[in-house]
């Protein structure tokens, strides 16, 4: 069984004199919880995007369930079973909620990608699991345009398990909900299976201190920290860094009030 599901070895990303990532070393466990957080311009979405291959790293390598996918595009590696949501939605708001998964379903599948006509029965059943796993399987033939902004979050997750996933990474994805959405979300990522594991990039401490299980903080493109929920939290330089010298007490505050939600 392999131990790791995601290793990043010395990646780095540069723009010219620009330095987004600098020399990251990230291990991610089979079936963990982790997140990374880091104030804005830390390099958190410049990361994400090394990991999910949509650019490329200067230097470094990034593996994937033991497989060297460095050179590898995101649509590579999600064949060998890396799904992602992005923070702006990426659903079809004139289609159906099943419809949308469908077009992950079927690909997982092995078929071309539909809209209309009939569809596989195994790719039906696996939508149909995924819009159920998440909460939307009574609205599934309901058009995506009319959700809510935390629904379509919700869809997102679906249309990522519908492809059978190993390793599903989050790129900000409580941005811009309410505290009932983001409530919501925090309960549906928090029930997945632990076959399936969670790489999340989060700005919002609430979120990140009640599902990790294990925290990567990123400061000008570098790892500053990187161990325990609670080491993060009692960290002085995270604090200085980071989060703005709150105190441990603030922070367990925060954590409380997502209980609370």
């Amino acid at each position: 069984m392999i131990e790791n599901a995601l290793v990043l070895d010395g990646i780095s990303k540069r723009y010219g004199s620009v330095v987004a990532v600098d020399d990251v070393g990230l291990v991610v466990r089979q079936g963990a919880r982790h997140a990374v957080i880091g104030p804005n311009g830390a390099g958190k979405s410049t990361l994400f995007a090394l990991i999910a291959g949509t650019i490329r790293p200067s230097s470094g390598r990034v593996r994937l369930l033991g497989e060297d996918v460095t050179r590898l595009s995101d649509h590579q590696r999600a064949r060998r079973g890396l799904a992602k949501t992005f923070q702006r939605s990426s659903v079809f708001g004139s289609m159906t909620l099943l419809q949308n998964v469908l077009l992950g379903a079927e690909r997982r599948h092995g078929r071309p990608a539909r809209v209309v006509g009939r569809h596989a029965k195994p790719a039906v059943e696996a939508a149909e699991a995924a819009l159920e796993r998440v909460g939307l399987l009574d609205r599934a033939h309901v058009r995506a345009g009319l959700l809510s902004h935390g629904e379509r979050r919700q869809l997102e997750v679906a249309l990522a398990l519908a492809v059978e996933p190993q390793v599903l990474l989050f790129d900000e994805p409580t941005a811009g909900m309410s505290a009932a959405e983001t409530a919501r979300f925090v309960e549906v990522v928090g029930a997945l299976p632990r076959d399936i594991t969670v790489l999340i990039i989060e700005h919002d401490l609430d979120v990140v201190f009640t599902l990790a299980d294990r925290v990567t903080v990123l400061h000008l493109g570098a790892v500053i920290a990187d161990g325990p929920p609670d080491d993060i939290r009692a960290s002085e330089l995270v604090q200085q860094i980071y989060l703005g010298t709150p105190t441990g007490a603030d922070l367990a505050h925060d954590d409380a009030e997502v209980s609370s939600r």
